[in-house]
């Protein structure tokens, strides 16, 4: 769960809700290991949460502030139940889509997300969630996004079917990196859809790199076996890649793409909604 977008702030943060109270060591400690921030800049965010009354600090252990966590709460607990920026996915009919044309994989990934969470909490847990991908760009350049979905998937005991339509090492190193409880992946080159797919129910999802898009992200793919350069070259292209995240509700049409990628699997007879 990401709390701030200022990178200390965040761990710490993050850190004290998941875990509790730390001692500053232990924070240290998490800095110095996850991203190698200085000691000084760790003080200096401590001092500026608990001016801000976020965090409170007794004897070196650190803590976030109950008044804070209180309004934290409050707003969320009085803030609609759902939001959009492209309209309620949930709502669509059957034959009835939203389109939306971004510029940015990130800033794309960004928002297929937004609307993917507000469609997949309300859909019960026997759906399994299929997904396809030409080549797994997310999990490098969006791999704390990829991580939180698959958790969030595993704690619901959501099964998740994943083809990738390449077999190439960097897809194979990334990939297989994904270590989750009903998790499943294949990799598949005869599937040659030229977008990202994820059907949930009857809702389908589709993310697709428009002009030269598939081919940037493919010669990355081709090129390096090396999850970091992976990683640097999408970020250098990742502002000039223009997408488009198509989002429909489409029983016959998720009945198909779900039939045809589920063959790469086992699915138990609970599960099958297809």
């Amino acid at each position: 769960m990401k709390i701030l977008t200022g990178h200390i702030e965040e761990l710490v943060l993050t850190a004290l809700l998941k875990e509790g109270p730390l001692k500053t060591s232990d924070l240290l400690e998490k800095a110095f290991r996850k991203n190698q921030y200085t000691k000084q800049g760790v003080y200096r965010v401590l001092r500026k949460l608990r001016f801000e009354e976020k965090v409170v600090i007794y004897k070196s252990v650190v803590s976030i502030n109950n008044f804070w966590r209180e309004q934290l709460q409050s707003l969320l607990s009085t803030s609609p139940l759902d939001t959009s920026v492209i309209g309620d996915a949930r709502g669509l009919e059957n034959g009835d889509r939203l389109s939306l044309k971004l510029r940015g994989l990130s800033a794309a990934d960004q928002v297929w997300s937004h609307c993917f969470i507000s469609v997949e909490r309300e859909v019960p847990h026997k759906h399994p969630l299929f997904l396809y991908n030409p080549h797994n760009w997310t999990s490098l350049l969006r791999e704390e996004t990829d991580r939180v979905h698959a958790e969030r998937l595993e704690r619901s005991r959501r099964p998740m079917y994943l083809v990738v339509g390449s077999a190439g090492g960097l897809d194979k190193v990334v990939t297989q990196a994904l270590k989750f409880r009903y998790f499943e992946y294949s990799f598949n080159s005869k599937i040659k859809f030229p977008f990202s797919i994820a059907i949930i129910a009857d809702y389908i999802f589709q993310m697709s790199l428009l002009g030269e898009g598939n081919a940037k992200v493919d010669s990355i793919f081709k090129s390096t076996q090396d999850p970091l350069a992976g990683k640097e070259f999408l970020t250098k292209i990742d502002r000039q890649i223009v997408c488009r995240i198509v989002i429909e509700n489409d029983r016959r049409k998720a009945i198909l793409l779900k039939k045809r990628l589920g063959r790469d699997f086992y699915i138990p007879k609970q599960h099958r909604d297809f």
